[in-house]
């Protein structure tokens, strides 16, 4: 990911450096990071350490220059300024160079380059991001300050460590007096910075907080940031050799890039664990690797409404009961293949010899690449194992074999990458479905080398250079690399029951069918037959967003389940049988369901996309009151962008009198109520306005809703005098909501701005 998403840095204590923080940075947008390097290579990168959609259009950013450095802490204005536009994602990065600036020379993404002088800034020029228009000094959210007689910032990077105040009023402050929230690096640092590196421009990595208020304990967090899944995190499919809906697990249809999860849905016939499939898709879990209990669990999904998808966030329990531990055991093979000579790979298959089985039941073989080679068979155990990639290779279901026969597996594709580079191949056989059913399998320590495991390529036999069993339990520590058998089993216990407590809760759980926007949240128990028992929420809906991306999250504490989209609430329950044990995490994209979500093929390439996953433990803060709010013209709250005079000519207004753009400066002027919302939820909103024959007839007017997504509605004035006149219903967050009254070049009369009211409704 070239950004993070729903950050929040890491706050400065209350000294930052000599001087006290004087305040804290309460803005969404902050500057994150300031770059001057040689000629006119400059840039600047903002970020959104918000957990919403930032409206750029909002903020300005001004330059003070040489003696004017510090006018910014005394309501001086800017020697130069720029207005910024566009919406900006939870967590993305916005960067502005100067026009002529060809260094760092890595793709960044939305670069824009500065208008005016604003970006011609030197090592004593301060910048400051303010907002509300017209510029003073309590207007301003953040700043990096310099003086004019130190340029301070010749020839350097200065990135952000943290959200604490970074700048002061006072005079001959300046950015250095804050070493705990700017770090300095010289601009070929940040040049040649890796693509996850802080300092990299584009880039911001602090510890993340949830959606919602309380307080939080990071424990688990992937940004799905690397070129395959996280092994030590996830697992193909779940505890079980299943998979719901029409469709069947393939890793092919599993993969991680661009800083994303992508599960793809494909029309073709398969075989998964014994049952055929007229579909293949993908499922993964944290099952085994990673379970918690209580706290918040959030995901950022992007998937579209395609009818016969059935995209999922869910947690299943997980009680830590494996059965026996000893029963676990899984082979290590390594071929070194430097001294072979080849080149090329036109087939590669793996072949095994089956030294003994046992009997009854089904047993499970998934085959794993390994990409660590560094792993020795004189000193390999269970506890020191590298960890395979979890996206197998290949899966063998039910192998009905006895000893002395071979199971072989193709792995051309694998092969024919590792000689590309180190020429060693490393393999790991496990069973991931706890089968119970153990496989043994001849080492290279077996005594006739025909039971040997062979890596046959191009048709020439390579016989394992290094293989060992790593076995779980009393064997943890000890090492088995000298064995003449390799062991592959996974035991089962009584983890993953809805009974006694467990229960399956679904976060997100959506059908194509329904429709865009839309998802449920439901909970089961008490197994899938004639005990079942379930309860549910939705489909519930919500706006759209510009990335079509939406953050699912579900606050969970003893007794009480809550469930979010883009932090507004959209289910709560309460009640004793509320799981209780610990769960591990599911993303699925499942196929069919219910309400007719029949797939076909338009279900053929679609994608179900994730950006993150993450827990925190802790609790939420108490939810203020959500009450009835009327924020007036004159009242606090509302804010003029351009001038807009009042009067009390025309009656039927609230308050002492209404604003009005003066049917003049079409387009430039604005008219923003922020409402002091007690809590996030969904409100209905209504504005108020006094008629006339000289109004405007289609005022366009923007609600800002949870998330950032913008509804605009057009109203006519010169009707509906004297009442509320309801604009809609919307989700609206304490931190982004917003009415904007706007004087477009198309409104034909006077605009008028009175006030706006806000009704919560009660879900």
């Amino acid at each position: 990911m070239s950004s993070f998403s729903n950050p929040r840095l890491a706050v400065c204590g209350a000294v930052c450096g000599a001087l006290v923080a004087t305040q804290a940075q309460s803005a969404d947008l902050l500057i994150s990071q300031y770059y001057q390097g040689t000629g006119n290579n400059r840039w600047l990168e903002l970020t959104n350490v918000s957990s919403t959609w930032v409206d750029l259009s909002t903020y300005r950013l001004g330059c003070w220059k040489d003696s004017n450095a510090e006018g910014y802490k005394s309501n001086s204005p800017p020697t130069a300024g720029m207005a910024l536009s566009g919406l900006l994602a939870p967590g993305a990065t916005y960067l502005i160079r100067d026009s002529s600036a060809v260094l760092p020379s890595y793709p960044m993404a939305q670069a824009q380059a500065g208008s005016g002088s604003v970006m011609d800034f030197t090592g004593n020029d301060s910048l400051a991001l303010y907002t509300d228009g017209t510029f003073v000094t309590s207007h301003v959210v953040d700043a990096i300050g310099f003086t004019n007689a130190g340029a301070e910032g010749v020839g350097t990077s200065f990135v952000r460590q943290s959200t604490g105040a970074g700048w002061s009023t006072t005079a001959g402050s300046r950015v250095t007096d804050f070493p705990a929230v700017w770090k300095a690096y010289t601009p070929s640092s940040v040049n040649s910075a890796a693509n996850t590196a802080q300092n990299r421009l584009g880039v911001a990595s602090p510890t993340p907080l949830p959606n919602i208020a309380g307080s939080w304990q990071l424990q688990f967090q992937d940004d799905f940031d690397g070129s395959s899944l996280d092994g030590t995190k996830w697992r193909l499919g779940q505890h079980w050799a299943g998979i719901a809906g029409s469709g069947g697990l393939s890793p092919s249809n599993v993969s991680v890039s661009s800083g994303k999860l992508t599960l793809r849905a494909e029309q073709r016939a398969m075989s998964f664990s014994g049952v055929n499939y007229g579909y293949a898709t993908g499922e993964i879990s944290t099952f085994f690797n990673y379970r918690q209990q209580y706290g918040y669990f959030e995901a950022r999904v992007k998937y579209p409404a395609v009818n016969g998808l059935w995209p999922a966030f869910w947690m299943m329990p997980d009680r830590g009961a494996y059965g026996s531990q000893n029963e676990y055991s899984r082979a290590y093979l390594k071929f070194d293949l430097t001294q072979s000579g080849i080149t090329s790979v036109s087939s590669a298959v793996l072949k095994l010899k089956v030294a003994a089985r046992e009997s009854g039941g089904t047993n499970n073989l998934v085959f794993m690449k390994l990409q660590d080679d560094a792993w020795s068979e004189s000193t390999l155990t269970w506890n020191n194992k590298p960890t395979p990639n979890p996206v197998w290779m290949a899966q063998q279901w039910n192998n009905d074999v006895s000893a002395g026969d071979e199971i072989s597996v193709d792995v051309t594709s694998y092969v024919a990458q590792q000689i590309t580079g180190d020429k060693k191949v490393s393999l790991v056989v496990a069973d991931t479905f706890l089968r119970t059913k153990y496989l043994h399998f001849h080492s290279r320590e077996a005594a006739a080398a025909a039971d040997r495991p062979q890596l046959v390529i191009n048709g020439v036999a390579y016989v394992a250079t290094e293989d060992a069993t790593v076995q779980w339990g009393d064997q943890a520590g000890i090492n088995q690399g000298s064995s003449a058998v390799l062991k592959v089993e996974d035991g089962w216990g009584d983890t993953a029951s809805t009974y006694n407590g467990g229960m399956e809760v679904d976060i997100m759980e959506s059908l194509g069918i329904w429709g865009a926007s839309k998802t449920s949240h439901a909970t089961h128990w008490n197994g899938y037959g004639s005990d079942h028992l379930s309860k549910g929420w939705g489909p519930v809906s919500y706006p759209s967003l510009p990335d079509g991306f939406h953050v699912y999250g579900a606050y969970w504490q003893q007794g009480l389940l809550a469930f979010y989209v883009d932090g507004v609430k959209t289910g709560e329950w309460s009640d004793s049988r509320i799981l209780s044990v610990p769960a591990y995490m599911l993303l699925s994209l499942q196929l069919g369901g219910w309400d007719s979500n029949t797939p076909g093929s338009q279900v053929n390439g679609q994608q179900m996309q994730v950006d993150w996953v993450r827990t925190w433990s802790g609790t939420r803060a108490s939810a203020g009151a959500a009450s009835e709010l009327i924020v007036d013209n004159a009242g606090s709250g509302a804010v003029a962008v351009g001038e807009w005079p009042t009067s009390s000519y025309t009656s039927g207004y609230q308050g002492t009198n209404y604003a009005h753009d003066n049917n003049a400066d079409k387009g430039r002027k604005a008219f923003r109520f922020k409402p002091a919302l007690g809590a996030n939820g969904v409100y209905q909103v209504y504005a108020r306005w006094t008629e006339d024959a000289n109004r405007a007839t289609a005022v366009p007017i923007d609600v800002v809703t949870a998330g950032g997504s913008v509804v605009t509605v057009k109203v006519n004035q010169r009707t509906g005098s004297g009442q509320w006149n309801l604009l809609g219903t919307f989700p609206l967050s304490t931190t982004q909501a917003e009415v904007i009254v706007r004087t477009d070049g198309t409104t034909d009369g006077y605009v008028v701005a009175d006030a706006v009211r806000l009704v919560p409704v009660t879900p």
